[in-house]
């Protein structure tokens, strides 16, 4: 039997490379599966009330690396593309290999309202809240137990 030609401490940084590119390729896949469920389950203008509004609230969705992003978009989209396309440019392998966080924000006037406090203005007068995050939250952490 052939010796292995690895010393030690070969051996325990191979280790830590494999297990560094392990806990990046996860956190890429959770938070790019998380952050498009979002983006999927919040609604558009149209999805609500059959109008043709921009989608404000869903195209200000902003995944950032190592920071928050507050910035609105100052042209809303009809669709979720934009935000679908922002989480693809962002969310990549390779952020994850050093210590960083991932942020997934929305600044527009109203996204607390649409998460958790349900609608007061005349126009969706008594709606109750969307539950776009909580609700994929439940719906990932099932798939990534």
């Amino acid at each position: 039997m052939a010796a292995s030609k690895l010393s030690f401490s070969d051996k325990i940084k191979k280790s830590i490379k494999n297990t560094k590119n392990q806990i990046d390729w996860g956190i890429t896949n959770l938070s790019h599966d998380l952050f498009h469920l979002i983006v999927d389950k919040t609604p558009v203008g149209r999805e609500l009330d059959g109008d043709d509004s921009p989608g404000m609230l869903v195209n200000n969705w902003q995944p950032a690396i190592g920071r928050i992003e507050l910035k609105l978009q100052q042209r809303p989209g009809p669709n979720k593309q934009g935000a679908h396309r922002r989480i693809d440019g962002v969310i990549q392998r390779g952020n994850f290999m050093k210590d960083n966080f991932v942020t997934f924000s929305n600044s527009t006037e109203y996204a607390w309202r649409a998460e958790y406090g349900g609608w007061e203005e005349p126009r969706w007068n008594g709606s109750p809240p969307y539950y776009m995050i909580r609700d994929s939250l439940i719906e990932i952490s099932s798939r990534y137990k």
